[in-house]
C-alpha cells in the first residue's frame, strides 16, 4: 500500500480541478414564491412573470459560458435559455428567465430547469430539476 501512495498522489495532482454545477433555489417572480420538487406550487400568471434560478459552482474550477435552460412542460413547451458568462468556484449566480408566452391555466404542469454539463463534469444529477406547478389567473 505504501508503494502505491506516490502514484495515487501523482494522479490526484494531475487530475485537475473538479467541475460540479448545481441548481439551487428556484423562485417565481415578482412574488418570490419558492418552488419545491415535492409539492405542487400554484402560481399567479402575471404579465410580469419571471423565474429566478440560483446556480452554484460547487467545484474547484472557474466555469465559463454555463448554459441554463428553463422549460414549462405543457402542450407546446415554453423554453427560455440563458448563459452565465463566468462563475467562480464556491460562488452562486442568479439567472432570471422572463416568461413572455401565456402558459396553460388550471392544468398541472412541470417546470424543468437544466444546466448543460461543462467539459469534465461527471456529477450530472444536480444539473436537472423538475417542479410541479399550476398557473391560475
Amino acid at each position: 500500500m505504501l508503494r502505491l501512495l506516490p502514484l495515487l498522489l501523482a494522479l490526484a495532482v494531475h487530475a485537475g480541478p473538479a467541475h460540479d454545477l448545481r441548481i439551487g433555489a428556484v423562485k417565481a417572480l415578482p412574488e418570490g414564491t419558492l418552488l419545491t420538487q415535492s409539492k405542487r406550487t400554484t402560481l399567479r400568471a402575471l404579465t410580469t412573470l419571471r423565474f429566478s434560478v440560483r446556480v452554484k459552482n460547487a467545484g474547484t474550477a472557474r466555469e465559463a459560458r454555463v448554459r441554463v435552460t428553463l422549460t414549462v412542460l405543457e402542450h407546446t413547451p415554453i423554453v427560455v435559455k440563458r448563459t452565465i458568462a463566468t462563475i467562480e468556484p464556491g460562488t452562486e449566480r442568479t439567472v432570471v428567465f422572463p416568461v413572455r408566452e401565456a402558459p396553460e391555466f388550471a392544468v398541472p404542469l412541470k417546470l424543468m430547469v437544466s444546466i448543460a454539463p461543462v467539459p469534465g463534469e461527471e456529477r450530472l444529477r444536480n444539473n436537472l430539476a423538475q417542479y410541479p406547478i399550476l398557473f391560475e389567473v
